[in-house]
């Protein structure tokens, strides 16, 4: 074999991975080969005995460049680890080592140059997304650098650990550089690398040799979280508004999300943060900030209960919300749900599948098109669902469901899945009233008290249980009331004729209506003629000059403003007033009277309830029951068996004849008695601030006698007249409880 030259003219070359044998054939023999190495890839070689009859003795193995100049060597059995700096021709250089004077034998050169990964910032191997890199640290020293691109403010994580295999990975650094290959941070093998970037832009992983052992590391993976997509700063565009909730996640260890909720001044805001899904976010921690990113306030929330927190709003504008793990240590990740709910009133979807909730307030929550959940939560809340398959749960309080934008609409609030109401597939759920459209409604209520408004057209409207307000609105409806005490009521307008007596169809005012198992009628500000039925009505006049027949039963009318005629009829019926200005009733006149609300014809009454003002009430020979509400009030009972009840105010209560019961309520009352006023009790004396007042019958303190009987005091006076004070001493009564006139 001719001896290989040991200079730059060898024409031996080392193409790649394998095993080159030649000979050191005489003593200080120098054989040279030729090899091209491209910048950035590691390389590893070694020389050693090649066998045979004359082994390899001594022998250094020798890196040179493409001149010819040393760049390292190592004696024969070890490992020459290189990374090109640039790429070009270099040689390896087999050289006698021994003064020995003879030749050194056969050897081999085992080459390692199977690197495809460059380590520095000319690389082409990436990383783009989240999930596993399979690679190789193929030589001692070597470094494989991976591009990146990271956004300012999210959260990224990564781990190198053994990719398995017959070589399966020894000792590794994960190395994060920035654009100019400068160290960040690093971590070993099998531990999390996490780093929030602080500007958008080009990053590289470095896996790298960590050993001196002068030996390859074997097979990797790099394990990338790169799904966040929301930042951890101030220029976040994740949003969430008012009503609404998100789901997210928190993608990577010490990830934090960070979502911009616009404010308006003056509302409150209630933000709950819970884990959702088979992987949840279990251990969590919400935090409030400012507009310019300082924390204000957080909660923490776990598997027993989701963080929560409430704020008012100083100003108009921007709050931020985020959301990680409650640890910075423990590998926490997983999805989360994010609410907030405001005391606004209204509160308006978009056209996409949105999630909406009001707070304990009344509110109008719109979800527009799309298949949209609308929670009212508590409070009297009215829900649009509009187009799309929607699911309207009201929570606490009067709920409805509003369909005037569509024309024919059936709902019944008795069914809980899924159900075509016209608009959609929607699902109804603590929905106690409907508003319908201007088609031929259908309407049927559950066992709540409902209120169902038909709107225009020939509708069928059925209370089924409950106490219901039904309104059929203009058209020939049905009305079905159901069980329960329900009411009717009427659309905008007035004038309206309603006999509960009458089962067939009727001319109403609306339309010709059937009216059907309706025990009340709510009337219209205009001239309004109702009849009741032989059970126990409330016919409610409202404004105009009405006409109240009660019929049979013990029935509640209220003429309001206007001039009114009203006839209880047979039964124990109750006049009530309206008018919190004053009012005056005298159940003795049978003609026209002003009774501050209107000049009224009252007949067949009993019973009457005074508004809010100072009212004037006289009862009957009958046994009536007469209260004044609010207001300095003079309740008279006249004749029979009364029950006279003040109620708030400085009241006047004078029993008349017959045995009567008399509560004067809240404030300074005076009891009024007479000569023949009969057996007559207070219930609600208060020594000091009421007063006993005798027109007749006693003249001065001493014409009263006095005395103890159980908890009560007996007061005779004109002979067998006697007033029973409830509960009071006769000791707690002297002559200033008295006035004499």
């Amino acid at each position: 074999m001719a001896d290989i030259p040991g200079n730059t003219t060898t024409t031996s070359n080392i193409t790649g991975t394998g095993a080159y044998r030649s000979d050191l054939e005489f003593s200080g023999d120098s054989d040279w080969w030729r090899m091209s190495l491209t910048s950035g890839l590691t390389y590893m070689f070694r020389v050693e005995s090649g066998g045979g009859p004359t082994p390899l003795d001594d022998a250094y193995l020798v890196l040179r460049d493409s001149n010819g100049n040393e760049i390292k060597y190592v004696n024969d059995g070890y490992n020459l680890s290189f990374t090109a700096v640039q790429s070009g021709t270099y040689y390896l250089e087999v050289v006698d080592s021994s003064s020995d004077g003879k030749a050194e034998g056969t050897y081999v050169i085992n080459t390692w140059m199977g690197d495809t990964v460059k380590g520095n910032t000319t690389t082409t191997a990436s990383i783009s997304a989240s999930g596993q890199t399979a690679g190789q640290l193929g030589e001692s020293g070597d470094s494989d650098w991976y591009r990146l691109t990271m956004v300012e403010g999210r959260s990224y994580s990564f781990s190198v650990v053994s990719g398995g295999g017959t070589t399966p990975l020894d000792d590794a650094y994960l190395v994060l550089r920035d654009a100019n290959g400068n160290e960040i941070k690093y971590v070993n093998d099998g531990y999390n690398l996490i780093f929030t970037a602080s500007q958008t832009g080009v990053y590289y992983l470095d896996v790298q040799d960590s050993s001196s052992d002068g030996q390859p590391e074997g097979n990797f993976i790099i394990k990338s979280s790169m799904k966040d997509t929301v930042v951890a700063n101030t220029s976040t565009t994740a949003v969430i508004k008012a009503g609404y909730e998100t789901v997210g996640a928190i993608d990577a260890v010490q990830d934090v999300d960070w979502y911009r909720l616009n404010t308006q001044n003056g509302v409150t805001y209630e933000v709950t943060l819970s884990g959702t899904g088979a992987a949840a976010l279990s251990d969590n921690k919400l935090i409030l900030l400012d507009a310019n990113g300082n924390v204000i306030s957080y909660d923490y929330g776990s598997s027993r209960g989701a963080a929560l927190l409430t704020f008012k709003a100083t100003s108009a504008g921007p709050y931020f919300l985020a959301v990680r793990s409650d640890s910075d240590y423990d590998a926490d990740t997983g999805s989360f749900l994010l609410s907030v709910r405001s005391d606004a009133k209204t509160i308006v979807g978009t056209s996409g599948n949105d999630v909406l909730s009001g707070m304990d307030n009344d509110n109008i929550i719109n979800g527009g098109a799309g298949h949209d959940v609308l929670r009212g939560n508590g409070g009297n809340d009215l829900l649009i669902g509009g187009l799309g398959n929607d699911g309207l749960l009201g929570g606490l309080g009067h709920d409805t469901a509003d369909y005037r934008v569509n024309t024919t609409v059936i709902v019944n609030l008795g069914l809980t899945g899924g159900q075509q109401t016209g608009q959609g597939k929607d699902s109804l759920h603590s929905i106690e009233g409907v508003i319908s459209g201007s088609g031929s409604d259908l309407l049927t209520g559950n066992a709540a008290n409902n209120t169902l408004d038909a709107g225009l057209g020939n509708d069928r409207v059925d209370g089924a249980a409950g106490n219901d307000t039904l309104i059929g609105g203009h058209g020939n409806d049905v009305i079905l009331g159901g069980a329960g005490e329900d009411t009717l009521a009427f659309a905008a307008g007035g004038g309206r004729t309603v006999n509960l007596m009458v089962t067939t169809a009727q001319v109403t005012g609306e339309g010709t209506d059937r009216i059907v198992g309706v025990e009340h009628i709510a009337g219209t500000n205009l001239n309004d003629s109702f009849t009741g039925s032989t059970g126990n009505n409330r016919l409610d006049g409202a404004g105009g000059n009405d006409m109240l027949n009660a019929a049979a039963g013990n029935d509640t009318l209220l003429g309001g403003l206007g001039n009114d005629t009203i006839n209880g009829g047979a039964g124990v019926d109750w006049l009530v007033m309206t008018n919190n200005r004053g009012t005056a009733v005298d159940l003795v006149k049978t003609g026209a009277q002003s009774t501050g609300e209107g000049v009224d014809i009252i007949l067949g009454i009993e019973n009457v309830a005074g508004a809010g003002g100072n009212d004037r009430i006289f009862g009957s020979a009958l046994a009536n029951t007469l209260k004044g509400g609010n207001g300095n009030d003079l309740l008279d009972g006249r004749g029979g068996i009364d029950r006279l009840q003040g109620d708030d105010g400085r009241d006047t209560l004078r029993g008349g004849t017959g045995n009567d019961v008399l509560t004067g309520g809240d404030d300074e009352d005076v009891f009024f008695f007479e000569a023949g006023g009969g057996f007559d009790r207070i219930t609600d004396f208060d020594d000091g601030d009421d007063l006993i007042e005798f027109r007749s019958g006693a003249n001065a303190y001493s014409d009263l006698t006095i005395t103890q009987v159980g908890a009560d005091t007996h007061i005779t006076y004109g002979g067998t007249n006697k007033v029973i004070v409830a509960k009071t001493y006769y000791w707690d009564l002297d002559q200033s409880d008295f006035i004499f006139s």
